[in-house]
């Protein structure tokens, strides 16, 4: 999905977005290939203004043409993206905040990452069966 770059677009996104009280920040994370963390952001951002993007996408003033409209499934896949991705963009995160990793930290981080993969293979809910990191360390005795 692309929303056009003019300002009054742009502006009846947002108007739309508080109309439907999609929480902030009412913007789309653009992509930028040297960063795939950013990849998580910009579909988070699209499961947040889910709502607004249907309504924007109807709009005859700056919409677009249907066969370019997000349709529920394409909504869907995100959220099972979502799902799947927060693990490793919490961890990335982590791990490139610290001067220097442990190998202590990578390893429970690694362990974390399979855990939720097994998890989506095995059509689970990650949440109920994975710590967070920090969790882990102490679990662990790690930290």
């Amino acid at each position: 999905m692309k929303l056009r770059k003019s300002p009054n677009s742009k502006a009846r996104f947002i108007e739309i977005c508080e109309e439907t009280q999609c929480k902030k920040p009412q913007t789309i994370k653009r992509d930028v290939p040297t960063r795939w963390n950013l990849t998580y952001l910009q579909i988070s951002s699209i499961v947040r203004c889910e709502e607004a993007i249907v309504m924007w996408q109807r709009d005859k003033q700056f919409g677009m043409p249907r066969n370019y409209h997000v349709q529920q499934e394409d909504f869907d896949l995100a959220t099972d993206l979502v799902q799947l991705l927060l693990p490793f963009y919490e961890i990335t995160l982590q791990l490139s905040t610290k001067a220097s990793a442990r190998i202590a930290d990578v390893v429970v981080m690694i362990d974390q990452i399979t855990s939720n993969l097994a998890a989506v293979i095995a059509n689970q809910d990650p949440e109920k069966i994975t710590l967070q990191p920090y969790e882990m360390l102490v679990v662990r005795g790690f930290a």
